[in-house]
């Protein structure tokens, strides 16, 4: 559900607590006014693992609601806020500036996605995430590989 379209919104108003619980995916991009997040937060009293597609901003003010199994994440990631979640298996990182060990603290990650990523910038990947099974690149500054660290799987 695209949370950027106003008819996102009458749709959550007048959704019923299965209907929320049916969701399966957020793209929250714009910053939430007060009825907003208080309209999310009847999503995640009965939806808590949702993926999300956010932005920092956003992500700020609904973070503490939400245990995603995918998040599609652009702008800063602050470690603080990623390693309370037990529960994300997929991160998508867009264009990322800031280091990476932290994904070695993220213990069920299973596919990571960096887009427009550049090592110089964050440092290779750390050695051994113990679930990852798959990484995607696109469009990275990379000569080679050596930058995925070493992954047991």
């Amino acid at each position: 559900m695209d949370l950027d379209q106003e008819d996102a919104w009458d749709w959550i108003r007048n959704a019923s607590p299965e209907e929320l619980k049916e969701l399966r995916f957020l793209l929250i991009t714009d910053k939430l006014n007060a009825q907003q997040v208080n309209q999310i937060k009847e999503i995640a009293k009965v939806n808590l693992d949702l993926g999300i597609q956010t932005s920092a901003d956003t992500w700020n003010q609904v973070d503490h609601m939400f245990d995603p199994t995918l998040l599609l994440f652009d702008g800063h990631l602050e470690e603080q806020y990623i390693l309370t979640k037990g529960n994300i298996r997929v991160l998508h990182l867009y264009d990322p500036d800031y280091q990476l060990a932290f994904l070695s603290k993220i213990r069920n990650l299973q596919t990571l996605v960096i887009e427009r990523w550049d090592p110089e910038w964050t440092g290779a990947l750390p050695d051994d995430l113990p679930s990852l099974q798959r990484i995607v690149l696109i469009e990275p500054s990379i000569a080679d590989l050596s930058s995925l660290g070493k992954q047991a799987k």
